[in-house]
């Protein structure tokens, strides 16, 4: 079910109040989401309060540190700017365990793909995790 508005929506509503019952979904997907919401603890509560027990949430983000063509402060829609540390205190903050973060490998040429996981994530252009609901 998608609320993206510029995708066909299967409704239309704010990513701050779903009309939506709590529990009824086994993940969330948030692709350049979190930059761009005015209230960022609220979106997540009801993320949170719409997913089951154990469920599951992928958020995609620009890195504000990121190097690459693309740079969060460049599109005036970002109301916010992350780095990892930052988007993984307010999950916490909001009731979710960090599962795992992905590195991206899209804008980082092959060589740099083996480190990028340790020493290269901090730097890499957007911030992927996953993050479960307590």
């Amino acid at each position: 079910m998608g609320i993206d508005i510029g995708n066909k929506p299967d409704i239309i509503a704010s990513a701050a109040y779903l009309p939506l019952r709590s529990k009824c979904f086994d993940g969330v997907f948030m692709f350049d989401v979190l930059e761009r919401v005015e209230d960022i603890d609220r979106v997540l509560q009801e993320c949170r309060r719409t997913l089951k027990v154990e469920g599951k949430m992928l958020i995609v983000s620009p890195n504000t540190l990121g190097f690459g063509f693309y740079d969060s402060f460049a599109d005036p829609t970002h109301t916010h700017h992350f780095t990892w540390y930052t988007v993984k205190k307010i999950l916490l903050r909001n009731g979710f365990k960090i599962t795992d973060t992905v590195p991206l490998h899209l804008h980082i040429t092959w060589p740099l793909r083996r480190i990028i996981k340790r020493v290269l994530q901090a730097v890499q252009q957007s911030i992927c995790i996953v993050c479960e609901r307590l």
